[in-house]
């Protein structure tokens, strides 16, 4: 019974085609794309990192590992880094505004852009259903599934606090 009655609700819940606007302008095959890119290098540069501080620790020579084991190291172990600044030098992503901001958005933007992505697919079936003369059920239940998808989004993506600032 309750949803039946969430799926009336949201069947005749406004949506505006502002909303869908602003969604259109947010998602962006060419900033998730970049997105991904940031990603990309912010994994590489922690790999790199951890590489750089595994052969400049006392793992190697205390340990017998280049690797970090979780259940290989004790837990009473001290270790111990030694870096200087050119160890670092050519290494990225130690802002503090890109691992706090940064990072959070890039992931965000992807996961919502899959969202979207999902969001349009399930429109496009709704107007190949219309089209096709499906059975009214079938209509119905695509409408109600874009409809909770769209409310996701615009909750989601486009309220002031979605986003890490």
């Amino acid at each position: 019974m309750k949803y039946t009655i969430l799926g009336i609700v949201l069947l005749f819940y406004p949506c505006s085609s502002y909303s869908n606007e602003k969604l259109e302008e947010l998602f962006n095959p060419e900033v998730a794309k970049k997105r991904l890119k940031q990603m990309d290098s912010a994994l590489s540069s922690f790999s790199k990192l951890t590489r750089t501080i595994l052969h400049k620790s006392n793992l190697g020579t205390d340990y017998d590992t280049f690797v970090i084991p979780e259940n290989r190291i004790p837990d009473d172990a001290q270790i111990k880094v030694s870096l200087k600044g050119s160890d670092l030098k050519n290494e990225g992503n130690f802002n503090w505004a890109e691992q706090h901001i940064g990072f959070p958005n890039w992931v965000k933007y992807v996961t919502g852009y899959i969202e979207y992505l999902e969001y349009k697919s399930i429109v496009s079936q709704l107007t190949l259903a219309r089209s096709l003369g499906k059975p009214k059920n079938e209509i119905d239940i695509l409408k109600l599934n874009a409809k909770r998808l769209e409310l996701k989004l615009i909750d989601e993506y486009l309220s002031e606090r979605s986003w890490v600032d």
